[in-house]
């Protein structure tokens, strides 16, 4: 039996069940997923990440503990996934930055390329300069206004330039 896009595999759906079980602050061992789905999850990780993003809508949330598994996280801890993801992407945004700020030292390189890349070198300065630390703390103010919503991209934006 094959499955169609949307079914979920009898590993995923194992996976959810046994997920579904564990205490908040629980960490589940790699080699315990594994033995319950019968094949090594650190080379079928996409059965886990299945499985972890479908109990998201049932309000439980996973992280995953380098080298051992993954913990069900509090409340308190869901922000770390933010925290972590922010350091990420401005890690990211600074390499890249850094490695396409080259093209000032070539000779050949036509306008319609020069453009472009400086058109993302400024967005990736941008998403740099907005993910540091002192960025964070000023939208964490803004937000308090109103704890239960997002805030808007451009009021958050308005709000951080003063």
């Amino acid at each position: 039996m094959t499955n169609t896009m949307f079914d979920k595999s009898a590993q995923t759906i194992a996976i959810m069940e046994f997920l579904k079980t564990v205490s908040i602050g629980e960490v589940i061992g790699y080699d315990k997923i594994s033995d319950l789905i019968s094949q090594p999850i650190q080379q079928n990780r996409h059965y886990l990440y299945s499985a972890m993003r479908s109990l998201q809508s049932d309000g439980l949330s996973f992280g995953t503990v380098r080298g051992m598994g993954v913990k069900r996280l509090s409340a308190e801890e869901v922000p770390t996934i933010g925290d972590n993801a922010i350091i990420r992407i401005r890690r990211s945004s600074r390499n890249a930055r850094k490695k396409m700020q080259v093209i000032s030292r070539m000779n050949d390189v036509d306008n319609s390329t020069r453009v472009r890349v400086n058109a993302t070198v400024s967005i990736l300065g941008v998403i740099e300069h907005f993910s540091n630390g002192k960025s964070v703390k000023d939208a964490e103010k803004v937000s308090s206004a109103d704890a239960n919503n997002p805030i808007p991209p451009m009021k958050l934006l308005d709000a951080l330039r003063r």
